[in-house]
Formats: structure tokens, sequence, C-alpha cells
């Protein structure tokens, strides 16, 4: 049964049907179907439990609704519609035993507000704002022209082309996804999983207990988690603080800045890394941006990077390889693994090894309570060790840099390449004791000088308070 009339003929004749409905709320008509005139309503509120529910845009000035038992579209259902004079809604016992199935379909002038339990809920092409409440729903939501608010607890979702942005919550096991969103996101995961795609504007959020992904965002982020995992990639900008919650970073560029506990992937980012915290696991991989890491008590490992890195921390475990730019380090307490590095290397380290191979940028080292070993090198040096042995064996010498190697409480090595060659003066406060042809000896043996394969420079200045120990670069 179709009905066209206009609201204030409905209200009129709904007036002697109302019985113990109060004055402020009416049934405007209880039938299975319907096209209603509006006269300034702008307001549709839908509640109760639906084996379907669908709302859809309509034509200007009226609203249409069909409402039929759940796999029978043939048949009909009649459900009331109540106004308050100024706000339409349909109502069902959220208990009842059968559940129907309605679509309505509203002007672009109305806004529309949903709050519904089980079902399949699906909100497409609407011009106004939405707010909708759904419980263990399947709810699809695309196309909308105005602001979207969603709150689901249990069920799934998918959200797709939203014009004015959108505003999430989602609890209690929601799966699904949200792409093309223009206008920003305001986002709120609990024990959820959800998928992002395409995200225009500013992203605010808070994962707890779940799982997100993120591939391309426009705008800055700014997210909070706790217990969960993340997995981002493409995005501009973010402010990342993480407890209990790994996260995968591909592709960024902008500015992130991370402070977690927990494990940080970073991959193939032209992006300004930023990563605080404590206990977190650092692993960088293709990294073309600038990196600082401030953390204590975790791991740090570098598998390519192309620009500059600074570490600060202590308790930390360090392995860094094929370095293009600088890498500047202040630690305590820690243990250093540098291999294969282009550019200057500068590390201070407090109780801990130092370990560094095919350095070929200048290697500058201030190490106490712990040994240093440098195998491979290409470059020159300048270390200060206390308490530590250090271990020197270079591939090659040569060049205009100057080399001095300053140490107090433990021996020094040094293997000399057969391939160019340096000036070599040793001052030791115990014995010099060398296998090298071109290096002699003084005759109280606590000093040594030599022009290594006749070379006059570069100068390597050693002086230690123990024993020296110089071979070629195949010697003990």
């Amino acid at each position: 049964m179709k009905l066209k009339a206009s609201l204030l003929l409905w209200v009129l004749a709904a007036l002697g049907l109302a019985g113990a409905v109060s004055a402020e709320e009416r049934i405007l008509v209880e039938e299975a179907a319907g096209i209603l005139e509006l006269e300034g309503e702008r307001r549709l509120r839908i509640e109760g439990a639906y084996a379907s529910l669908r709302v859809r845009a309509g034509k200007a000035g009226e609203l249409r609704f069909l409402s039929t038992p759940a796999g029978k579209p043939k048949d009909e259902l009649p459900i009331p519609l109540y106004t308050d004079g100024s706000t339409l809604w349909f109502r069902t016992d959220p208990e009842a035993v059968e559940r129907g199935s309605l679509e309505v379909a509203v002007p672009e002038e109305m806004s529309v507000v949903v709050d519904v339990e089980g079902g399949e809920l699906v909100l497409s092409g609407l011009f106004g704002d939405v707010e909708a409440v759904a419980v263990d729903a399947e709810t699809s939501v695309r196309q909308l022209r105005g602001l979207a608010r969603l709150e689901l607890y249990g069920g799934t979702v998918k959200v797709s082309g939203l014009a004015q942005g959108l505003e999430l919550e989602v609890a209690e096991g929601v799966r699904g996804s949200v792409t093309a969103i223009a206008g920003g996101l305001s986002l709120a995961i609990s024990e959820s999983e959800l998928e992002l795609q395409k995200i225009e504007g500013d992203f605010q959020g808070s994962v707890e207990d779940g799982a997100l992904k993120l591939v391309g965002s426009s705008g800055k982020i700014e997210l909070e988690a706790s217990g969960s995992r993340l997995d981002l990639e493409s995005i501009t900008e973010a402010a990342l603080r993480l407890t209990r919650s790994p996260l995968e970073i591909r592709g960024a560029s902008g500015l992130v800045s991370i402070d977690s506990d927990a494990a940080v992937t970073v991959e193939g980012n032209e992006a300004e890394v930023e990563v605080t915290g404590f206990g977190a696991e650092v692993v960088l991989n293709d990294s073309r941006g600038p990196v600082k890491i401030r953390t204590s008590g975790g791991r740090i490992e570098v598998q390519t990077a192309v620009a500059p890195i600074d570490v600060e921390g202590d308790r930390l475990v360090v392995e860094m390889g094929d370095l293009k730019e600088a890498l500047e380090m202040r630690l305590t307490d820690s243990e250093v693994l540098v291999e294969n590095s282009g550019g200057a290397v500068t590390i201070e380290n407090d109780f801990g090894p130092v370990e560094l191979s095919k350095i070929r940028g200048m290697a500058t080292v201030t190490n106490r309570d712990g040994d240093v070993l440098i195998s491979d090198a290409s470059a020159a040096m300048a270390l200060e060790v206390e308490n530590g042995a250090v271990d020197i064996a270079w591939e090659s010498l040569g060049g205009k840099e100057n080399s001095t190697i300053r140490a107090e409480g433990g021996d020094v090595t040094l293997r000399l390449p057969d391939s160019g060659g340096c000036r070599l003066e040793i001052s030791a406060g115990g014995r010099v004791e060398s296998e090298h042809p071109d290096v002699r000896v003084s005759d109280d043996g606590r000093s040594a000088s030599g022009a290594i394969n006749r070379f006059s420079r570069p100068l390597v200045k050693v002086d230690s308070d123990a024993t020296v120990y110089v071979s070629t670069l195949g010697g003990g």
C-alpha cells in the first residue's frame, strides 16, 4: 500500500489514532509502505532491530519507505512511523520474534540517526549528516556527502567514499575496512581490527587491544595504541605513542615521531624519523631520510641507510650495515657493531665493546671499559680507549687525514696493509713488539716508528700505556 499526503494531514489524521501516545510523540502512520511529502522536517531516526535496514538518498521534499518480512520481499510488514513535529522516526521492538526488512529513501536536506541491533545496515548516497550506533550488525556506509559518526559494537563494517570526514568508534570484535575518506578521520578501536586506505585530511585515533592497517594518508596522523598491532604505509606525517604495540612503517614522508616500548620496523622511507621510548626494538631498512633514536634497554638494527643517523641511549645492542652518510652515537653500557659505512662514524660509549668493519669514512671512537675492534678499514681514525683492548686492521692506508690512537689500560694491535702506507709513530708504556719489516723499535722497546711501504703521510700516531703489537695485515 502506497500513501501520499502532506505531513500536516497525516498528523491531523493520526491524532485520533494516537491513543496513549503523548502529545510530544505521535504515531504518524503504521503502514508497510509510504510516500510522505515533508514540510520542514529535517531529521529521521531509526531504532530497533531489523534483518535488513537500508537508507539511501531519495527525491527532494519527500520520504519513502518499504517494510517487508525478512526473506519475503513481496509481503508486507506494517511499521509505525512516529513524529514529534520536527523529527520522524521508525521504531521496532528489539525483542520481537520477527525482524523485518526496511528500506528508506530520504531527501538531501534530511539528516539520519540510526540505533539498531543485529542484521544488515546499509547507508548509501546520503547528503545530510549521519549518526549510527549498531550492535552485532553487518554495516556498510558509502558515498556520503555529510559528516558521518559511527559507533559499532561487534559485527563487520565497510565504509567508503565519504566527503566530509568520519568519526568512528569500533569495539567488541568489529572487523572491516574504511576507504576513500576526505575531510579527516577520528578513530577509536577497541578489541577490533580495521584496514584503512586513502585517508585525506588529519587523522586522530586510538587503538586498544586491536589491529590497524593504514595504506595512504595525506594529512597528519596522531595515534595512540596499547596492546595492538599497527601497519602504516604511504603516510606523510605522524606522531605515534605506542605501548606494547609492534609497528611497521613503509614508504613514509614528512616527519614521523614514534614513542614506543615494542618493535618498530621502518622500511623504504623518505621521512625524517624520530624514535624515543624504553625497550624499543628498532629496525631500519632502505632508510632515505635522517633518523634520530633516543631509547634504552632495547635493540637497534639498521640494514641499509642513505641519510644520517643519530643515536643516544643506554643498555642497547646496536647492529648497523650499509650506511652511506654520517653515523653518530652516544651510548652507555651498550654493544656496537657497524659494518660497511661510507660516511663519518662518531661513537661515544661507556661499558661495552665497539666493533667496526669496512669503514670508509673518518672513524672517531671514544670508548671506556670496553674493547674496540676495527677491521677492513680504509679511512683515518681518532680513537680514545680506556680500560679496553684495541685491535685495528687496515685494508688500505693513504690520503691526507692523520690517525691518532690513545689507549689506557689495554693493549693495542695494529695490522698494516700491503697497499698504501703511512708514517707510523708509537709510544708505549709497556713494550712495542713488531713483526713488520718497515717498523723500527727503539732499544728500550717503548717506542717505534717507520715509513710503511715508504709512505711519509698520513701520520698514524699511537700512544698507549700498555703493549703495542704491529704486524702486516696477514700477520698474527
